[in-house]
């Protein structure tokens, strides 16, 4: 490097110069080795810089965030010419304890996952891989996604924590306002599919997502534990959000295993707070005085709840909308699945692309992720008709 180390210069280098690298290198422009010689001084610098600088959580994960955009980048060059996972991690002198150092400070995964892809990376425009506008309507997207459960869990873990009362009006009021979440990302799934009139053209297609955009949420081993790429499937509100409802069941706990661990310890504890505590379907079966496995079987369901009180019905009304909404859009993000991995998967060659169509970047095959819609569609309370 020609100018001395800030961070500053490094986040300008990765908005402006490392996805118009990526791109040369992939169109075969410009050689993977070459392009290990054009990130591998950053490594070298933001090394230096770290041994000499008492780090802040906050700077910590601001490089994080830097760094794991050039690693996934060189992993994923060189596993797309045939590298097994790791090869373009090593290739980088120091790489490796700085991810782990840098991840160690800012109190998450080390490496390129959810929190550095996205939830991170809030500035305007969004670092990307790509520098393409498929890339950021993708990320806001997540983001936005994010934001709606987070608004959710907030307000319905009010009753959950019993501040409120089931059959308050606060209460119906925050099941009302997360029911409008879920209806605003249902239309968010659903604009995926939406073609621009002006233009003629989506605002991500399945072929961009699939053999450009996906392919840089590689997995790749740290301090030889793998660590799976970025997974959008895993945001720790989403999980959070089926806790606090209830909307899930018991095989969802081999899912769950499978997701923490790509996740900081700040959620996993959130996770198991909201798993410890009754949810809000759990709170209306105690005033019913029914197990889940006795409103799950073959009565109706809207027998059951008619026999509520008169002064818990509008609320039972209220998770049922909520439900409702909760798996339709669950399945508009199922129809997603459908459309840019499930179709496209014969298209796609698996030996050359590092993210195989065939199953999610965390590796949840798509019989899974369809399980997870079906546990949140058919849910019982779904079903309620209440008088």
């Amino acid at each position: 490097m020609k100018t001395r180390f800030t961070i500053d210069h490094f986040e300008q280098w990765t908005r402006l110069v490392l996805p118009s690298l990526n791109t040369a290198t992939e169109v075969g422009e410009l050689s993977v080795d070459n392009f290990g010689s054009a990130f591998r001084p950053w490594v070298t610098a933001c090394s230096t810089y770290c041994r000499s600088t008492s780090l802040s959580t906050e700077t910590a994960r601001r490089l994080l965030v830097l760094l794991t955009f050039g690693v996934n980048s060189t992993e994923r060059h060189h596993q797309t010419n045939g590298a097994e996972q790791g090869e373009g991690l090593r290739s980088l002198e120091h790489a490796e304890d700085l991810l782990l150092t840098l991840g160690g400070k800012a109190g998450l995964p080390p490496h390129g996952s959810l929190y550095t892809v996205w939830l991170l990376n809030r500035s305007n425009p969004p670092l990307t891989f790509t520098g393409d506008a498929q890339e950021r309507f993708f990320h806001a997207a997540v983001l936005r996604t994010n934001d709606f459960n987070q608004e959710s869990c907030r307000l319905l873990r009010m009753i959950t924590k019993r501040r409120i009362s089931l059959r308050s009006q606060k209460a119906i009021e925050a099941m009302g306002v997360a029911e409008r979440n879920a209806h605003q990302l249902q239309r968010l799934y659903t604009s995926f599919m939406v073609t621009e009139k002006t233009t003629g053209q989506r605002p991500i297609t399945p072929e961009f997502f699939a053999t450009r955009m996906r392919t840089y949420l590689v997995s790749y081993p740290v301090a030889n534990q793998m660590r799976s790429g970025g997974n959008a499937g895993d945001l720790p509100s989403q999980i959070q959000l089926d806790h606090i409802i209830g909307t899930t069941m018991k095989r969802y706990e081999r899912i769950l295993s499978h997701r923490l661990p790509n996740l900081t310890g700040a959620d996993r504890r959130q996770i198991h707070e909201d798993i410890a505590r009754p949810s809000i379907f759990d709170l209306f079966l105690q005033d019913l005085g029914v197990s889940r496995s006795t409103c799950e079987g073959d009565r109706d369901p809207s027998v059951l709840v008619n026999q509520l009180p008169g002064s818990t019905r509008p609320a039972a009304k209220a998770l049922a909308r909520l439900i409702k909404a909760h798996g339709d859009a669950s399945a508009a993000h199922w129809a997603l699945i459908v459309n840019f991995l499930i179709r496209i998967d014969r298209h796609v060659d698996q030996v050359t692309v590092p993210v195989p169509t065939s199953h999610g970047t965390g590796g949840l095959d798509h019989e899974t992720t369809h399980e997870i819609m079906r546990m949140r569609r058919e849910h019982p309370a779904a079903a309620w008709r209440i008088q």
